[in-house]
């Protein structure tokens, strides 16, 4: 059966049994009935007019529309149970009228049939009854609006107020049966909170989607229990709307979805706007290139979004508008502003509309779906940029061709940092090359989006090309252009269960069997990111491998830096002297240096790393101090001298006794640099038998240090200066005898064939011919070096202890 036709057989049933002629119509008033008896025993009903059935099986929360009915004249309204026999099946009846004619009336059908309900919390009678709404409307008093009251029908709820979230209140203090005046609102969406009588916090909030409603009315009325278990297990509480047409309509809950919104519209006009949401200003002076977080709209309503230029007055000032922006519940979206509003600027090269608009990233993530994850969406928000390519440096592919306006789906990937490449659409050399740092992101998510204008000078000088990471607490932060460091490696680890290793640089594997006493040249590492450095043992499969891992090696962008391994990696090996900690470790120097700064000189650095070593001195011999109280792991900064072969004395930190003298032969490098390094054990078997003390220097082209020789050989250094002595062999006195032309301080000192120094006297002499006794009856017997050093020249002869 349609609604015309049950609507006219319920006028005619009403008519042909009141007793009255066609003609007496004239004097009719216009009711429609609501059934709000939540009473699970009424859920349908027969309603007799006048004895007559006029509504037969008249279902909970049904309506009719408005019918002419007698006025002037009693009627008489029997309830029965739905499928009644006859109006002798009345369960309870009710006398309506007179009404008056011309009038409208809704007549609401409330309370509670049976026992066992609840009693209202404010002592009203919840008995069955008929409530009468008089003045009812069938349409809105002024055209174009909606006209609606409010109607308090549930039996087990206090009074009410009722209020527009965010807005005016429409009742206060409702109560059981009351019924509020009509309400006259624009045909659009309303979110409505009930409070109970002068609450704070909302009880329940409902959404009154009146659009497409202009000119009519309806009854909004309050349905069900709030307690259906202590109400026979009654229909739970509900919002609804009878409209004049007996249509019921259910007014849902209010459920939201959660929505981002990111300024990227570069068009230097619109670098600072205002955005009005369904007309109210929701951010005021949103300025390029930051975000909102992620904030709650309203579900299943149709938003409109407004933008205005900033400091703008009302939603009328806006230079552009969306309307029916409708979202679903739960859902999480990020809502894009892009492209221009104005003109002058460059064409999309793909073709495609550069106009402002909003674009929408449905199934929006706001966490990773992983803890351990971070989740990224990419969007191309570029108008003069074509279709791009983009890629993990030598890794994978995260979008192909994506062109302005698109977005991938989420790329779920680990909390670290990633080099990031740009290409044109199948280009193999990058445009832009970026980093993109997640790490400390772990669990969560972002919108990582192309911003600004790859040529600016076209673009009425807007801001150039960047690439920035939305965060889904709004936070936006520019992802930085890939700049670099340098750096050279040197093993100096001289535990023989290190003489070779595999170094992995992020995981991967950067140096093969890298052996003990070589170096890498310089290489190219990302600046501005966490590095990690894992050394495991020679021929590893995978870095999980490793013996040890160093992170956190963050190196500044152009810097240039020489990492040295040094320590031990095992156990049973001598105690540094000093107490420091011998550990392996990965000591990075800044500051290093490629070349001499100065073409005719040569730069070197000296770093002491031998473990079992104390603090010492070294000096040119005949000259300067170059390292002071260096203890395992110091190292100098770089020390500028002349290209031309050195003897560097090691000495204790007293700077009185040498203990081993080395030969530096730099004359070669010229305008170039390097770093001097104390290598191995000075006693190999106590230090599980490694690799023997020596001074080597490593070159920034890297492979095998070059071993500097010990000063232990028995040509004269010096054609200058002659040396005997007696009695050689000796019992323990030695005279020695020396002829010099020079005038200054001699040294003289006793070393044997290690190249350590045993015994050291120095003073002042005149030229000629110049002897000295000294008692060297403490020495061994053996074989040893007797060298004298005047004015930086030296000559060395041997001698011999014998007793």
């Amino acid at each position: 059966m349609t609604m015309r036709k049950f609507f006219q057989q319920i006028a005619l049933g009403v008519v042909a049994f009141a007793g009255i002629s066609a003609t007496a119509l004239a004097q009719t008033a216009n009711v429609q009935v609501i059934h709000n008896c939540a009473d699970p025993a009424a859920a349908s009903v027969d309603v007799y007019v006048n004895g007559t059935l006029t509504l037969n099986n008249f279902a909970f929360r049904t309506a009719t529309g408005f019918l002419p009915v007698p006025s002037g004249v009693a009627l008489e309204v029997g309830v029965a149970p739905a499928s009644s026999a006859s109006v002798n099946d009345t369960i309870k009846s009710f006398t309506l009228g007179p009404l008056t004619a011309g009038e409208n009336y809704v007549v609401v059908a409330s309370g509670v049939v049976g026992t066992g309900f609840s009693a209202n919390p404010d002592g009203r009678s919840i008995a069955f009854d008929l409530k009468v709404i008089a003045s009812a409307q069938t349409a809105s008093a002024n055209s174009g609006e909606v006209d609606f009251t409010i109607f308090h029908g549930v039996t087990d709820a206090p009074g009410v107020d009722v209020k527009v979230t965010g807005g005016p209140t429409l009742a206060t203090n409702a109560r059981f049966g009351d019924a509020t005046s009509y309400i006259g609102v624009a045909p659009t969406w309303y979110p409505i909170d009930i409070y109970a009588t002068g609450g704070t916090n909302p009880v329940v909030r409902y959404v009154a989607d009146l659009s497409g409603l202009a000119d009519g009315a309806a009854v909004v009325f309050a349905s069900g229990f709030f307690v259906p278990a202590l109400n026979n297990s009654g229909p739970a509480f509900g919002l609804f709307a009878a409209l004049a047409n007996g249509t019921v309509v259910q007014l849902p809950v209010q459920q939201f979805a959660n929505v981002q919104v990111i300024h990227n519209c570069a068009d230097p006009a619109a670098s600072s706007v205002d955005v009005y949401i369904d007309g109210a200003k929701a951010l005021d002076n949103f300025n390029f290139r930051t975000a909102t977080p992620f904030i709650q709209l309203l579900a299943g309503v149709d938003h409109s979004i407004a933008i205005a230029a900033s400091n703008s007055t009302s939603v009328a000032d806006a230079i552009v508008t969306f309307n029916n922006i409708n979202l679903t519940a739960n859902e999480n979206y990020v809502v894009v502003a892009s492209g221009v509003v104005g003109s002058g600027f460059a064409a999309n090269p793909d073709g495609l509309s550069t106009a402002f608009d909003l674009k929408v990233i449905a199934n929006a993530q706001t966490a990773a779906a992983n803890s351990g994850k971070v989740d990224f969406a990419i969007f191309h928000g570029v108008t003069d940029a074509p279709g791009v390519d983009v890629k993990v440096t030598n890794g994978p592919t995260l979008a192909t061709n994506a062109r302005f306006g698109d977005a991938t789906g989420y790329i779920e990937v680990n909390p670290t940092w990633y080099p990031i490449d740009i290409y044109a659409t199948g280009g193999t050399n990058p445009a832009a090359r970026y980093v993109a740092d997640l790490t400390g992101l772990d669990g969560g998510a972002a919108v990582v989006f192309a911003s600004g204008f790859f040529a600016p000078v076209l673009n009425n000088n807007g801001p150039g090309f960047g690439l920035f990471a939305a965060l889904a607490n709004g936070t936006v932060v520019q992802l930085p252009i890939q700049q670099n460091a340098m750096v050279q490696v040197l093993h100096n680890c001289a535990d023989p269960a290190a003489a070779s290793v595999d170094v992995y640089i992020d995981g991967a594997k950067a140096i093969d069997d890298f052996a003990f006493r070589t170096g890498t040249p310089f290489i190219n590492l990302l600046a501005g990111v966490d590095h990690s450095i894992a050394v495991a043992p020679p021929n590893s499969t995978t870095v999980a491998d490793a013996l040890v891992t160093f992170n956190g090696i963050n190196l500044a962008a152009n810097g240039k830096y020489v990492v040295i391994a040094s320590g031990v990696v095992g156990s049973s090996f001598a105690p540094n002297p000093d107490s420091k900690n011998i550990a392996f470790e990965l000591k990075a120097i800044g500051n290093a240096q490629t070349a001499a700064a100065d073409t005719n000189k040569v730069e070197l650095m000296v770093f002491h790393g031998v473990t079992d070593a104390p603090t010492v001195d070294v000096k040119v011999a005949g000259g300067p101090t170059i390292v002071d109280n260096a203890a395992y792991g110091d190292n100098t900064s770089y020390i500028a001298v002349d290209p031309a072969s050195y003897n560097l004395q090691i000495q204790d930190n007293t700077g009185m006794v040498t203990l081993a003298t080395y030969t530096a032969d730099v004359t070669a490098l010229k305008g170039g640099s390097g770093v001097v390094l104390a290598s191995g054990f000075l006693t190999p078997s106590l230090n599980n038998n490694g690799a023997a003390f020596g001074l080597f220097l490593a070159l920034p082209t890297g492979g095998n240090f070059i071993a500097l020789p010990a000063f232990n050989n028995i040509s004269n250094v010096s054609e200058e200066i002659s040396l005997s002595m007696f009695p050689n062999p000796s019992n323990g006195m030695v005279i020695f005898t020396f002829n010099s032309t020079e005038t200054g301080l001699v040294s003289i000192h006793i070393t044997d064939l290690s190249g350590r120094t045993v015994k050291q006297f120095a003073n002042d002499y005149t030229g000629g011919n110049n002897t000295f006794a000294a008692d060297l009856s403490e020495l061994s017997n053996g074989t040893y070096l007797a060298g004298i050093t005047l004015n930086g020249k030296t000559t060395v002869s041997r001698l011999a202890i014998n007793r």
